[in-house]
């Protein structure tokens, strides 16, 4: 029984480290490749995202809220009291504190 080999680590790890990209890259730093697979899943977890905001935010009621504005609603304070621990400045917050929320959740999705 004849032992067959596989690849070697390198070409293992070559192999399954490699991005659909519009063309082969040509030196060390190529900014005109551009990595369709993680384009695509990017979009799609963006779409997927804003529209889950979106749902909260139209479902939102001023009552007693559902699961879903109560888990948003703990999102948005707990982003919130970390910006306002990190920027005291009002004004500057009002840019931070968006953009933390943001990052937050795509870091998360």
């Amino acid at each position: 029984m004849a032992a067959e080999h596989g690849p070697t680590a390198g070409e293992y790890i070559g192999h399954h480290l490699t991005h659909l990209q519009n063309h082969p890259m040509k030196g060390v730093v190529d900014f005109s490749v551009f990595n369709l697979d993680s384009i695509f899943w990017a979009v799609l977890i963006g779409v997927a995202g804003t529209f889950l905001l979106w749902k909260a935010a139209r479902s939102a009621t001023s009552g007693v809220p559902g699961r879903f504005q109560a888990a948003v609603e703990i999102l948005v304070e707990l982003v919130d009291t970390q910006a306002k621990g990190i920027i005291h400045n009002a004004e500057s917050r009002k840019v931070v504190a968006p953009l933390a929320l943001t990052v937050f959740v795509w870091v998360f999705l």
